[in-house]
């Protein structure tokens, strides 16, 4: 009997401010959590925790990129204020990406899947079981 693969449960970004992060992802990147004064969010299967910076003697955070696939990024990038838009939508092999940093400088990058990037989605779920569903194709079958 194979092990079950690993997967990834949740992502934990230190921030300054987690209320701030909080509106941010909420509002711009229309993230949903449990409660409206949450600092945690799925992201499909995945939870994205926010954790306030304990290490404030360290004088920096450390950054990180996160690869987001969304139905629509030019509606988050219109939401995406100013100050926080690193590159414009634009097309590539992968789709259609957008560059947006959060308060805290973590650069997300937010992808619109081509029909490429939707069919190799198609297939691991397929071989590796549910993927979240982005409401952009049909639902497929699934591994319970």
């Amino acid at each position: 009997m194979n092990p079950a693969p690993p997967w990834l449960y949740a992502i934990r970004l230190t921030v300054r401010d987690c209320e701030a992060s909080a509106r941010f992802y909420r509002d711009v990147l229309g993230l949903e959590s449990d409660a409206p004064d949450a600092t945690d969010f799925m992201i499909g299967e995945i939870r994205l925790e926010l954790a306030g910076d304990s290490w404030p003697e360290r004088g920096c955070l450390m950054r990180q990129t996160i690869r987001i696939v969304l139905a629509d990024i030019h509606r988050v990038f219109e939401r995406c204020p100013d100050q926080f838009r690193v590159s414009g939508p634009r097309r590539t092999g992968e789709g259609s990406i957008a560059v947006i940093e959060d308060p805290d400088g973590n650069r997300w990058d937010l992808l619109e899947p081509s029909e490429v990037v939707l069919k190799t989605l198609r297939a691991r779920r397929h071989r590796l079981g549910p993927i979240p569903d982005l409401g952009l194709d049909p639902p497929g079958p699934r591994r319970p």
